[in-house]
């Protein structure tokens, strides 16, 4: 952090300064964030961005593992659907054979 961003943030007069430099509250805001770790005693923060960091990491392995899981398991219910679809086409073609053996016979039985 900036020597001039710490003296304004304890209040203090930077001299001359105080007329030429500019900074908007946000900034001085983001100049400390980056510096509020090491200024901390309580480790709290930093072990909290461990923790996302790492969930972080973690989470992009199990999206890509819940994402290839997901892709065979549709790739699976799409060949279920056309194995279903092809046994209830072979299902009505049984059934007219069937229709038809039974009108032969009784064809073969007029006879």
């Amino acid at each position: 952090m900036k020597s001039i961003n710490i003296e304004i943030l304890m209040g203090h007069s930077i001299g001359i300064s105080d007329s030429y430099y500019r900074i908007t509250e946000e900034e001085l805001l983001n100049e400390y964030l980056k510096a509020v770790d090491l200024l901390t005693i309580n480790e709290k923060n930093i072990l909290r961005q461990q923790v996302a960091h790492l969930s972080d990491n973690r989470g992009g392995v199990f999206n890509k593992e819940l994402q290839k899981r997901d892709s065979e398991l549709r790739r699976i219910n799409t060949q279920d659907q056309l194995n279903c679809d092809s046994i209830a086409c072979l299902s009505d073609q049984i059934l007219k054979m069937r229709e038809e053996i039974e009108r032969l016979k009784n064809k073969q039985l007029h006879r």
